[in-house]
């Protein structure tokens, strides 16, 4: 091989590599694991002005949106708006290129402000509460006045202490509670209300009933109304004085004011009749004719819309010399809602005593097998080739498996997508062919300019 040959031939390997290199490529999967996210919180009601920012690790897989729960890196104070910033969890699409941020839109949660009134006489006797509130917004230190006649009334059939000042103009900070007493009067010459609130309750703590008893009679300061059982208030129906807890029945009650008592009450142990539950039954035939009839009833007990089922055999018979009739769909199972009475029909025929049974003749035995015989040389013969045959086809199914295997193999290597070494591998043939033919022609070249 002369110089010229040896330096082409080299200069076709070199390009070879050269081309296989450049179309190598490497397919790559989408990356799945955690996303560092920057949450840069606005507020709406100060121009949008940034007043936080959090950081807050999202796992998911880039490119794809992911939710994004923020509620735990929320602003103290703060909710979402609900226009821009719809909720706390947020639809973000993750990339490691770092350009992870996500802006959100807050604005201030509002705290109610609220005022408990307490009415009391300058004697220290408590005639009524009040609570009010506003849902007012202001700056940080500034308050919300809560004005008599304005937020808040007094108690009926009073008026402000003559002998004791109050404040009425009550100043509470934004959202924030704050309480106040305003000391009152009964106004005289006026219809003073005194009332008495009786929870009645088992010494389990289960509330049964309620009552709201009052008077308009007045008395002296320091003097009190008696609200008495069988006078004033009953029991609730069913229920008696507890047994086991004492309970006060006789209630003082100051004039002019309202007050509250538990009184303890147990059930009443009596025992209902129990309506009974009763099913008629008639026996016709298909003619029509009542052949008998019978009643049954059970004293069993349940729930309301449930029902006792009445069954044959068991809650009633057949009259005797009949039975059911036959090609008739019919029910027997009778069902009857509890403590309700009904009626069902059953359509029966007569029992012919006198129809002969035909008796049916024993099959012929069957001449078992004599185990004297066993089976003769051909058929141990026809067994054995049966056996080889049989590893035969094991033998040609395992064959078969094999092959599948290998085809199914070869179906999942072409639909597979090319990889970079493929991709390699297919360009250093394509350029080795070329290189080869190159050769062939300067060869034949050379052979006939000799």
């Amino acid at each position: 091989m002369n110089k010229t040959m040896k330096k082409l031939l080299s200069f076709c390997m070199s390009l070879a590599m050269l081309i296989g290199s450049a179309v190598t490529f490497t397919v790559n999967a989408a990356v799945s694991g955690d996303f560092n996210f920057k949450f840069i919180f606005h507020d709406v009601d100060n121009n949008d002005k940034v007043i936080s920012e959090k950081n807050l690790t999202v796992n998911g897989t880039e490119g794809e949106q992911v939710i994004a729960d923020v509620s735990s890196i929320m602003p103290t104070g703060y909710v979402v708006d609900g226009n821009y910033t719809q909720s706390t969890k947020i639809s973000v699409t993750p990339y490691f290129d770092g350009s992870n941020v996500q802006e959100v839109y807050v604005k201030k949660e509002v705290q109610p402000t609220t005022l408990n009134i307490t009415f009391e006489t300058v004697y220290g006797e408590v005639v009524g509460t009040k609570t009010v509130s506003t849902t007012a917004t202001g700056a940080d230190g500034e308050a919300w006045t809560f004005m008599l006649g304005t937020d808040y009334e007094l108690p009926e059939g009073y008026q402000l202490s003559t002998e004791k000042e109050s404040v009425t103009n009550i100043q509470v900070p934004f959202g924030s509670t704050g309480g106040s007493v305003v000391f009152v009067e009964p106004i005289k010459g006026k219809e003073v209300k005194t009332t008495l609130n009786i929870t009645f309750e088992t010494v389990y703590g289960e509330v049964v009933g309620t009552k709201t008893v009052s008077t308009t009679a007045t008395g002296a300061d320091g003097e009190a109304w008696t609200f008495m059982l069988g006078t004033d208030y009953e029991l609730p129906e069913g229920y008696q004085l507890s047994t086991e807890k004492e309970s006060v029945t006789n209630i003082q009650v100051p004039f002019g004011s309202t007050g509250g008592s538990v009184v303890f009450v147990e059930k009443i142990n009596k025992e209902e009749p129990v309506t009974p539950t009763v099913a008629t039954i008639t026996f016709e035939t298909a003619d029509g004719e009542v052949v008998g009839t019978t009643t049954v009833s059970t004293t069993a007990v349940g729930g309301e819309g449930e029902a006792w089922t009445f069954m044959l055999g068991e809650d009633y018979q057949l009259p005797e010399g009949y039975k059911l009739a036959e090609g008739v769909e019919q029910t027997t199972n009778v069902i009857i809602p509890f403590g309700a009475m009904g009626g069902h029909t059953l359509i029966v025929e007569k029992i012919n005593k006198e129809e002969p049974v035909t008796p049916v003749d024993p099959e012929e035995p069957v001449n078992p097998t004599d185990p004297e015989k066993p089976g003769t040389d051909d058929t141990k013969k026809e067994e054995t080739k049966s056996d080889e045959s049989i590893k035969t086809e094991v033998k040609d199914d395992k064959a078969n498996t094999s092959n599948k295997k290998e085809e199914a193999k070869a179906k999942e290597d072409k639909k597979s997508p090319k990889t970079g070494d493929n991709t390699q591998v297919a360009g250093y043939a394509v350029t080795l062919v070329a290189c080869i033919a190159l050769i062939a022609y300067y060869f034949k070249k050379m052979v006939v300019s000799k």
